[in-house]
């Protein structure tokens, strides 16, 4: 248990660290770039999500293969090699995104985005270093994957929040001394990718237990079946994730794209606190799920799930509260607060409900059930794909996160009753009670104090 809390602390202090990190520098890129160019970094968070549909499961399956090896010593020995194998596999994934995003993305994005002010040559220009970053930030995921799994993430979060910040810091200057422009921004920010996937490549090599490091295929066949079903899974959680963003830089201009992008950068915050929670509870859930333990699983998972509630949904009433006041303050343009306050509202509803659904998610992948989350989904999806593209056309970048918002409320209201009818049946009316009960007894002061405060301006 104290593994987990120390892992759970520094993946919240990680996560806090990078929050306030983007927080700080999204109004400096907005300043320095201009709506239009700022655009184009929403159209790499966009292709970076897609991208990860390349992951092909390899990363979720690593981090759940190196939590069941660790915990045994004969597991131990087999960690080298399982890792050198889906690292290998890995590798041939980033080079095949490399090769199709460089020659795809410079042709396809002149017609697909609304350019105004852009010239023709500096977006191509920018796509071919977006795909040089893509081939870079990739794999990545896959050595957080691996430090998750041997629960050595206080590494991890000291490493990666050190090069996100020397990146970020090395960019402020470069706006501020150099003045440079957006193609010299993503030239940048591909250089400083390669280095920080060598550092974490090295740092997790050496963390390793020793062993024999050899590529065998042989690795693959007690896995595939997890790693099939955590395909689907991450093909449809990306879709899910990504197709307003898809959608929308294809029905809005490429400035009020940005705008979109900013709120959904803000809204996205709502996230941040349920990854550490979740990063930290995974790997000892699937080992009590494996040992037939379902009373400390019970426990553990409830203590968990009441976390995340508490870390969640306090900031997400905020936010969708006072979307406008914030981004006022924010940005300082009444303008841009004005065009994109309901759109943060309703991106952080669904954030937040997203973010609680962390750990019953989790509980189905500690048991390896995967299926579940395929069904979930693609109902999603069905759901997401028209009603963003009609709200889109209707109220632009405000209508643009209905369809989340509206995809994960139905995923609280039904995920949950399925999930728990088959595991910990009697943890689903705890859910409901106790997160709930437990929020309301930590924040009915800070409520009523925030309304009063309010209804006295």
């Amino acid at each position: 248990m104290h593994t987990v809390k120390l892992n759970f602390l520094s993946n919240l202090a990680g996560g806090i660290a990078s929050a306030l990190i983007l927080i700080a520098v999204t109004p400096i890129y907005l300043h320095f770039l201009g709506a239009e160019a700022f655009g184009l970094v929403g159209v790499f968070i966009t292709l970076t999500g897609i991208a990860t549909l390349l992951d092909m499961g390899v990363t979720p399956t690593l981090t759940r293969e190196l939590a069941r090896l660790s915990a045994s010593d004969d597991g131990k020995l087999q960690i080298p090699m399982t890792v050198r194998t889906l690292e290998v596999i890995y590798a041939g994934i980033a080079i095949i995104l490399f090769v199709l995003a460089f020659l795809f993305l410079p042709m396809l994005a002149p017609s697909w985005l609304k350019i105004n002010s852009l010239s023709a040559n500096t977006v191509q220009l920018c796509m071919q270093f977006m795909a040089l970053q893509l081939a870079f930030q990739l794999p990545l995921s896959f050595y957080v994957g691996g430090f998750i799994g041997i629960q050595k993430q206080v590494l991890m979060n000291v490493l990666n929040t050190t090069l996100v910040l020397v990146r970020t810091i090395g960019t402020v200057i470069l706006f501020i001394v150099f003045h440079i422009d957006v193609v010299t921004f993503f030239m940048w920010q591909a250089a400083v990718t390669a280095i920080h996937l060598l550092v974490m490549a090295l740092c997790f090599w050496s963390v390793l237990p020793k062993g024999v490091a050899t590529f065998k295929l042989e690795i693959l066949r007690p896995i595939w079946r997890y790693a099939t079903g955590m395909i689907g899974i991450s093909a449809l959680s990306i879709l899910l994730t990504q197709l307003d963003k898809i959608i929308l830089s294809r029905t809005l201009s490429l400035e009020h794209f940005g705008y979109y992008i900013l709120a959904w950068n803000l809204a996205s915050l709502m996230l941040r606190p349920a990854g550490p929670v979740f990063n930290a509870w995974l790997p000892k859930m699937t080992q009590l799920a494996m040992v037939g333990n379902t009373h400390e699983l019970a426990m553990f998972y409830r203590k968990g799930a009441q976390l995340v509630n508490a870390l969640v949904v306090p900031s997400a009433i905020l936010i969708s509260l006072f979307s406008h006041q914030i981004l006022h303050l924010y940005t300082g343009s009444t303008q841009l607060a004005d065009a994109t306050a309901t759109a943060l509202t309703l991106l952080t509803i669904g954030s937040a409900c997203n973010a609680l659904m962390h750990m019953p998610y989790a509980l189905t992948l500690a048991y390896g059930w995967t299926n579940f989350a395929i069904y979930q989904n693609t109902l999603a999806c069905t759901i997401v794909l028209p009603l963003t593209y009609w709200a889109s056309k209707l109220y632009g970048l405000n209508g643009g996160g209905l369809g989340w918002m509206v995809a994960n409320v139905l995923c609280i209201a039904a995920s949950l009753h399925f999930i728990h009818r088959r595991y910990l049946k009697m943890e689903l009316k705890q859910w409901y009670i106790g997160n709930f009960t437990l929020y309301f007894k930590q924040n009915s002061i800070y409520l009523n104090r925030l309304f009063k405060h309010e209804s006295t301006r």
